[in-house]
C-alpha cells in the first residue's frame, strides 16, 4: 500500500502551526562543497494539457532550479516561505538569479518531486547540497496538490485543492505528465528558448550549462515512487521512503510504464511491517533487470527524508506529528541521505566508482543493506 500515514492531516497541522506563530527553524550544520548556490524559478504552462485538479485551466507549474554559482554576493538570498505563512521551511542558502558558475562545466540535471500534499520547499537543503556538487536540480511543485498552495514568480498563488488529499491515482498521472513536459521545456532552454510563460530573464549561462544527456531523478514518498515511472530520458533514480503496489486499486494511475533497466536506489525508514513492505517492493520491482539497491536508514521515519525534519521538536512533538520523525538527529539524517544521493548520481551519471553503493561503510553505520 502506498504510504499515506496521515500525511495530509499532518501537513495541515504542521503548516498551520507555522502560520500561527513564528518558530525558530534549525539549520544544517554544513552546506555543499561549492561556496555559493544560485536559484531561479520558472512559471511553465502546458498549453496542451488541462490541470487534473482544475480542468478548466491549463496545467501551470512552478519549477525551481538550483545550480552552482560564484561571486554572487550582490544577489539576494532567495526565500523558502510557504504561501500564507510568515515562516520558512528552512532558510535558503541560494542567491536569486545569480549567473551560473562557468567553471563548473556541464551540469547533469536532477529532477525532484516532493511527497503528496507537501510543498516543494521541503526539499530545499538536499537540492542545495546536490547543486553544490555540480548538478542542476530542478524541483517541480505539484500545483493544486501542494498544501497550502503554490506561489508563482509573478506573485499569484494557486491554492491546494481538497480533492488532491488522497487521490493518488490522479496525482501520479499528473506527475508523469509534469516530468515529461518539464524535460521538454528544459531541452528547449538548452537550444536558446526561454520557456518561462512570463518571458522572465533567466540567469546568465543557465541554458548552455544544462547537460540533458545526463538526467537523474529523486523524490520523497509519492515523488520517490515517480522516479520508478518517470520519463525514459531519466537514467537513474532514488526513492526516498516511497513505495507502492502497482496492482492495488487506488494506489497509482493504471498503465504507468516503468523502465526495467533504470538503476534505482530505495532509501527507506525501518518498516513497521517488514514482510508486507517486502511483498510490495517485490511486486513493484517484478521484471526489473536494472541495478537495484534497497537501503534502510536506522532511526528515521517518513519526514526525516525532508526539511520538515528541521522543524523544532516542540512543533514535531504535537499530536499527529510525533510519528513523522524518528530518533535520528536531523543533521545526521540529512548527512547520510546527501551522501547516498550524491554517490548514486555521481556513479550512474558521471561514471565515478562509488563503493558506498555496494557495501556497508563504517562511516555510515546507520545504513543496512536490504529492506
Amino acid at each position: 500500500m502506498l504510504y499515506r500515514g496521515g500525511v495530509l492531516g499532518s501537513a495541515i497541522v504542521s503548516l498551520a502551526m507555522m502560520c500561527q506563530a513564528s518558530v525558530a527553524v534549525a539549520e544544517p550544520d554544513s552546506y555543499p562543497a561549492t561556496e555559493q548556490i544560485g536559484v531561479t524559478t520558472l512559471r511553465l504552462v502546458d498549453s496542451d494539457r488541462a490541470d487534473p485538479w482544475k480542468p478548466s485551466a491549463r496545467r501551470e507549474l512552478n519549477v525551481t532550479i538550483h545550480y552552482p554559482t560564484a561571486n554572487a554576493d550582490s544577489y539576494p538570498l532567495a526565500d523558502t516561505v510557504v504561501p500564507w505563512s510568515p515562516n520558512t521551511v528552512l532558510p535558503s542558502q541560494s542567491h536569486l538569479n545569480a549567473p551560473v558558475d562557468g567553471a563548473a562545466g556541464a551540469l547533469p540535471v536532477l529532477l525532484f518531486q516532493p511527497g503528496a500534499n507537501l510543498p516543494v520547499q521541503t526539499g530545499t537543503s538536499m537540492a542545495e547540497n546536490l547543486a553544490g556538487h555540480g548538478y542542476a536540480v530542478v524541483s517541480i511543485d505539484d500545483t493544486h496538490g501542494s498544501f497550502p498552495g503554490t506561489a508563482f514568480p509573478d506573485g499569484h498563488i494557486e491554492p491546494f485543492e481538497g480533492s488532491a488529499g488522497e487521490d493518488f491515482v490522479t496525482a501520479s498521472a499528473a506527475r508523469v505528465g509534469d516530468i515529461h513536459f518539464v524535460l521538454d521545456e528544459l531541452s528547449a532552454l538548452t537550444h536558446g528558448s526561454d520557456p518561462d510563460a512570463d518571458g522572465a530573464a533567466l540567469p546568465a549561462g543557465l541554458g548552455t550549462a544544462l547537460d540533458m544527456s545526463k538526467i537523474g531523478m529523486y523524490g520523497h514518498s509519492l515523488g520517490g515512487i515517480m522516479t520508478f515511472y518517470s520519463d525514459p530520458r531519466v537514467r537513474a533514480g532514488v526513492s526516498l521512503d516511497g513505495w507502492a503496489d502497482p496492482a492495488q486499486p487506488g494506489e497509482l494511475t493504471p498503465g504507468l510504464a516503468a523502465d526495467p533497466e533504470r538503476p534505482l536506489l530505495f532509501l527507506l525508514r525501518p518498516a513497521a511491517d517488514p514482510a508486507t513492505r517486502r511483498q510490495i517492493l517485490d511486486r513493484m520491482c517484478a521484471g526489473r533487470t536494472g541495478w537495484t539497491r534497497e537501503l534502510v536508514l536506522a532511526g528515521t521515519r517518513h519526514w526525516d527524508f525532508t526539511d520538515l525534519d528541521y522543524l523544532p521538536r516542540s512543533v514535531m512533538s504535537a499530536p499527529l506529528l510525533s510519528d513523522q520523525v524518528g530518533a535520528i538527529a536531523p543533521e545526521r539524517a540529512h548527512a547520510v541521505v546527501n551522501a547516498y544521493l550524491t554517490a548514486m548520481f555521481d556513479h550512474f551519471l558521471r561514471g565515478r566508482p562509488e563503493p558506498l553503493l555496494d557495501n556497508p561503510d563504517p562511516g555510515f553505520p546507520e545504513i543496512t543493506f536490504g529492506a
